[in-house]
């Protein structure tokens, strides 16, 4: 089963690449995919353990790395700071392992 029909809208996104030398992250190039977008609160778990807050939930077909930036559908990527982070992800596949679907919670 695929469920690539869900995702109507289009989200760019820039996966964290490395760190600088002051330790700060660097981000690859800006790209676009297809997405499922829903807004709602929720705390989720993240890799330490603890409960994070999050308020957007993006279903993808690739896989968004915690710490990758999100630009909603409309909103200009010229901004770093007119980006969502994903703060938690987790994944679904079909039982037969032939579709996975991703979702990024921010």
């Amino acid at each position: 089963m695929n469920f690539s029909h869900r995702l109507l809208e289009t989200i760019s996104y820039s996966l964290p690449s490395g760190k600088s030398n002051d330790g700060d992250l660097t981000y690859s190039a800006v790209s676009t995919t297809k997405a499922r977008i829903t807004r709602r609160e929720d705390i989720v778990g993240e890799a330490g353990g603890e409960g994070v807050a999050t308020n957007i939930v993006v279903e993808t077909e690739i896989e968004l790395p915690v710490d990758t930036r999100v630009w909603m559908p409309g909103v200009s990527t010229s901004n770093v700071n007119d980006s969502e982070r994903v703060k938690s992800r987790e994944y679904a596949s079909t039982l037969d392992g032939s579709y996975t679907l991703y979702l990024a919670y921010m």
